[in-house]
């Protein structure tokens, strides 16, 4: 009996290769790999940090500063597989991580004051924008910062930390300002010369083009007058102590949005 011989072809080993649209960069770092073998019936992949995935063009996202190594294995439809392992593929850049604290989100006319502290991480040079202004400033010292009044509604600080490498990052935070005009006068006062309460004015907290402040007693005759929000009256005319009694006032001020703000009241003076 003859034997007719059987020829068995070995198949061609699958040769492996991959592309990826970057190698390098700041963390976090996306990464869309494609498998560019003459297989394509399924590929396997490890992308060196304990993560894996299967497709023939996949993204994978690194979330950690690093060099990684990328397994591609290739299986074709008839179970063959092959496999290629791609050293330090993927190298990852630390980023900085920017951050800001500042003392109050929440400032107003009177208190127009906020501190502002840098709490950034793994930076080497900084780019503030403090909100009321189009200027960014590199050499920006945190610290205290007065924001201007009646100006605007809101101050969105921005910052951008970066590092020795070139990567960077960036956190906001904004600020609400109420420009409203406080202004605070009391209703009554004790000018008998003690340690308190001697001398009655408005309290106005805030920059003023133009104050005047006048105060009449029961007849409409001016008594006192001044033009310095800072000078009170101390209870006397000409000279001499007013009576006790209930004095009328009228306030004139103008700031930078108001102009000829008109205010009327009356106090007690008690001895």
């Amino acid at each position: 009996m003859n034997e007719t011989p059987i020829t068995l072809d070995q198949p061609a080993q699958i040769q492996v290769t991959l592309d990826a649209d970057v190698f390098a960069g700041c963390n976090p770092l996306l990464v869309n790999f494609v498998n560019n073998s003459d297989e394509l019936f399924l590929s396997n992949w490890y992308f060196g940090d304990v993560s894996v995935g299967t497709g023939t063009q996949i993204p994978h996202t690194y979330t950690s500063a690093g060099s990684y190594d990328v397994t591609l294995v290739i299986t074709d439809a008839n179970g063959c597989s092959n496999f290629a392992e791609f050293v330090s593929l993927i190298n990852v850049l630390p980023t900085p991580i920017a951050g800001i604290n500042v003392s109050s989100t929440y400032l107003n006319a009177a208190e127009p004051e906020v501190i502002i502290l840098n709490t950034s991480e793994g930076a080497t040079s900084y780019v503030w924008n403090l909100g009321d202004s189009l200027v960014n400033h590199a050499y920006y010292e945190p610290g205290n910062y007065t924001y201007p009044v009646y100006n605007q509604d809101d101050y969105l600080i921005t910052l951008i930390a970066v590092g020795a490498n070139g990567c960077a990052d960036s956190t906001e935070v904004l600020i609400e300002f109420d420009n409203r005009l406080i202004i605070y006068v009391p209703n009554s006062f004790t000018p008998n010369r003690d340690e308190f309460n001697n001398s009655f004015k408005p309290v106005v907290p805030i920059p003023l083009k133009n104050y005047q402040f006048t105060i009449y007693n029961r007849w409409g005759e001016l008594i006192f007058e001044s033009f310095d929000k800072e000078e009170g009256w101390d209870g006397t005319f000409n000279g001499q102590m007013v009576q006790e009694g209930t004095y009328s006032w009228k306030m004139v001020i103008s700031t930078s949005k108001v102009d000829g703000l008109i205010k009327n009241g009356n106090v007690n003076l008690f001895r």
